[in-house]
């Protein structure tokens, strides 16, 4: 043995050297063998044990901050910043050192360096993600969570899945830094397997568990976070023993797509089975339409919406593009999704007009429907998202919002309008009749619809403005021509308990009181002497 040998640089070369001498003389030539193999193995172990301890040593010199993991945890991971997502997991100065001993284990095939590394770093990734708050309990224990619990659980599911990632750029340098190109790849793969298997477990029984329909964001903030994680991830680990790992975590991305899109059917079901009784007195949107379209608008905010729950629906091909009639995966997706969005809205609004028959007042009911299906089509006309619908779509509901409006109007407004123009009997006596049962008929109607319409609500306030000033163009020039055409005709001594209101009157019923929820007065509807001096 030469003294260049790698061995001198452990503690025990010089003795084993010596013993090498020594029995050289010896007759029995095994027995030598044996003693300078104990010694070896002695050194072997004793420079394993001090690799170990400056490794702890450095690992604990340059433990990585929580907050500045935490900082990174929205940043995609890609080829072009990786360099800015590594830091160094030991001191610098400790490589050479770590290096050589390393060389020395290695020539010497001492593979427990190896079991004594990955155990070093698996236990130092672990203190990591436990001072940054991203543990997760064991997988068992996700059924026992509360739905609330289950949420915060499902976003640290995310959080780890990405800090993990970042780690592993460091981890990945560190092991290259050290270990031999033949080795580095499978250290690094076995200090990341046990982390990603159970994150792996632990994402297949969260879809196991998560089954309300309204909860499918949760599993698209998975399916995304396993999008952004597997491109890198499989960049870092190269080893075959990751392979399968990388297949599982990939499955599950399909498992997590699968069990998204049978949750948005279940919605659609959900919201067309709703069977809650409970009616706006004024109205106005129903609950269930604020949420169907909140749960539209924010299940659009995911980019690749369409592709997670409707990947699937592209039909067999070979992928040509080329191919004539080849349309793209994304486009028969898209295409899938404005499908089931329009079948949850037409669900929505069907079971809106039966709740609709609750109401005892035919025209509250119209006037909520013309409410909700305003909502739904101005939501879908002002949300990108939802354009996909289509103008069609967007014309038909258009004009459902213009039919229940003409149904309102035909029933509160169409019967005062019809009355003022009756034609006026032959006999005087009966024409006098006629106008005093008119005027108090529109009277008593008037101030039905004020005790009434004065609580109803049109939210919004184009539509608002654009019912009005119907009513208006309708029903002031008839009550205009009807008190004009008998001003003179002197069919009652007190006139001014027959004639209440002037035009101005009813218009201003109309424009400041109706549709604006509130409270009413009856005292407003007092007409003043002085105001028939208008009546013309």
């Amino acid at each position: 043995w030469c003294t260049s040998c790698p061995l001198s640089y452990c503690p025990s070369y010089g003795a084993w050297s010596a013993s090498w001498r020594m029995h050289t003389s010896l007759t029995a030539v095994s027995q030598a063998l044996q003693h300078s193999q104990a010694l070896f193995n002695r050194a072997l172990e004793q420079c394993d044990s001090d690799f170990r301890s400056s490794l702890t040593t450095g690992s604990r010199a340059c433990a990585t901050p929580a907050a500045w993991l935490r900082g990174k945890l929205d940043v995609k991971v890609t080829d072009s910043n990786c360099d800015e997502l590594v830091v160094h997991l030991v001191p610098p100065e400790l490589l050479p050192k770590l290096r050589r001993m390393v060389g020395i284990m290695a020539d010497a095939h001492y593979t427990p360096a190896q079991q004594g590394y990955t155990a070093a770093r698996q236990k130092v990734l672990l203190q990591v993600l436990q001072e940054s708050g991203l543990e997760l309990p064991p997988a068992s224990a996700v059924v026992q969570l509360a739905p609330d619990q289950l949420d915060r659980y499902i976003t640290n599911w995310s959080l780890q899945v990405k800090a993990l990632t970042v780690l592993l750029l460091s981890e990945k340098r560190l092991a290259a830094a050290i270990w031999p190109e033949s080795l580095a790849p499978h250290l690094l793969s076995q200090v990341a397997a046990p982390h990603l298997t159970a994150l792996l477990a632990a994402g297949h029984q969260v879809v196991e568990v998560r089954k309300a329909p309204d909860r499918v964001f949760a599993l698209l903030d998975m399916h995304r976070t396993i999008s952004g994680a597997l491109p890198p991830l499989s960049s870092l680990l190269t080893d075959g023993a990751s392979h399968q790992i990388l297949a599982d975590l990939a499955r599950l991305q399909l498992v997590v797509a699968s069990a998204a899109a049978s949750l948005f059917t279940e919605y659609a079901e959900s919201v067309a089975r709703d069977s809650s009784k409970v009616l706006p007195l004024d109205g106005t949107i129903h609950p269930l339409t604020a949420q169907v379209l909140s749960y539209l608008k924010r299940l659009l905010g995911y980019e690749h919406a369409a592709e997670v729950l409707f990947g699937d629906c592209h039909p067999d091909s070979d992928g040509n593009e080329q191919e004539e009639g080849y349309v793209p995966a994304d486009t028969v997706a898209r295409d899938a999704l404005g499908t089931g969005i329009a079948r949850l809205l037409m669900q929505l609004l069907d079971n809106l007009e039966v709740k609709s028959r609750g109401y005892k007042n035919e025209a509250l009911a119209a006037l909520f429907m013309m409410n909700n299906v305003h909502y739904v089509q101005w939501s879908v006309e002002s949300s990108p998202g939802l354009s996909l619908l289509g103008v069609a779509w967007l014309e038909r509901h258009k004009d459902a919002v213009e039919d229940w409006g003409a149904q309102y109007h035909k029933l509160t407004w169409m019967p005062l309008i019809e009355l003022l123009k009756v034609e006026p009997p032959s006999d005087i006596a009966k024409v006098k009749l006629m106008l005093k049962d008119t005027f108090t008929a529109f009277n008593t109607a008037i101030e039905r619809i004020y005790t009434h319409q004065s609580g109803w609500t049109i939210p919004d306030h184009m539509l608002r403005e654009a019912v009005k000033r119907v009513i208006k163009d309708d029903l002031l020039e008839p009550y205009q021509d009807f008190l004009r055409r008998y001003a003179d005709f002197e069919f009652t001594a007190n006139s001014a308990k027959y004639i209440k209101y002037a035009v101005n009157d009813v218009a201003s019923i109309i424009d400041d009181d109706l549709f604006e929820t509130k409270a009413v007065s009856m005292s407003k509807l007092s007409l003043k002497k002085e105001k028939l001096d208008a009546i013309v």
